[in-house]
């Protein structure tokens, strides 16, 4: 698949993600209307292409070490950034950073998966 389709596709699972968790996670506050969801996924995508890598590649022996927990810890610190960048995204407290970063990591590997997204 192309890189900009898949940028594309990444910032629509991102979005579905983040609808599914304003509208199921108590403690999120997540943008309802669709330009400002797609700016916060779109921040959000831009974090995990560039920041992620670079996290995972440097904590990579940690990884191992924690059987992927930091890569868990990892993904709730995008969230957190997300929080912090955007205006719009609000996130009260650990417990529903914690449950964001979950519905947020399976909603995307469910339909990377279903997208065929991972090569």
């Amino acid at each position: 698949m192309r890189g900009i389709t898949k940028l594309i596709l990444l910032v629509g699972i991102n979005a579905l993600a983040l609808y599914l968790v304003s509208h199921y996670v108590p403690g999120v506050s997540v943008p309802a209307d669709i330009p400002s969801l797609l700016m916060a996924a779109g921040i959000l995508t831009a974090l995990n292409v560039t920041l992620k890598p670079l996290l995972d590649a440097l904590l990579a022996p940690i990884n191992w070490i924690t059987l992927g927990f930091t890569s868990f810890l990892i993904s709730g610190l995008m969230i957190s950034l997300l929080d912090k960048i955007s205006d719009k995204v609000t996130i009260n407290g650990p417990v529903p950073l914690l449950l964001c970063t979950v519905v947020i990591g399976l909603t995307n590997a469910i339909c990377s998966q279903l997208l065929f997204l991972k090569s």
